[in-house]
């Protein structure tokens, strides 16, 4: 069966010019949230039971399947971010999953400011 986009951007499956599609809650679909640190642009996707991602300056730095982990002091995404000089900082990202509705940053034990892209 042919695939076609709705208006709001969802994938959609047309069956005799009926559109058929799934409709998630947002809770349950894609979010998104951006950080700046340093004049660097984090960027954090999480998409329900998807693997999350978390992009440095748009660059893919770690991509990680879900975990139910009941321990909130783990990181589900991490990367390193170089620094000028030798110095290296840890970016940890903290998201309570598969819901992804609180998002913390932290870069080199210190937090981040972030803020939801709609």
């Amino acid at each position: 069966m042919p695939y076609s986009r709705d208006p709001s951007g969802e994938a959609a499956r047309t069956v005799g010019g009926w559109t058929l599609g799934l409709r998630l809650p947002r809770i349950l679909g894609r979010r998104e949230w951006l950080a700046q640190h340093r004049g660097r642009e984090l960027r954090i996707v999480a998409r329900g039971l998807l693997p999350a991602w978390l992009f440095i300056d748009g660059k893919l730095v770690d991509r990680r399947a879900p975990v139910l982990s009941t321990d909130r002091s783990l990181p589900v995404l991490s990367a390193r971010l170089p620094t000028s000089g030798e110095h290296v900082h840890v970016v940890e990202v903290f998201l309570n999953v598969p819901l992804a509705t609180r998002v913390a940053v932290r870069v080199g034990g210190r937090p981040v400011q972030v803020v939801e892209v709609r």
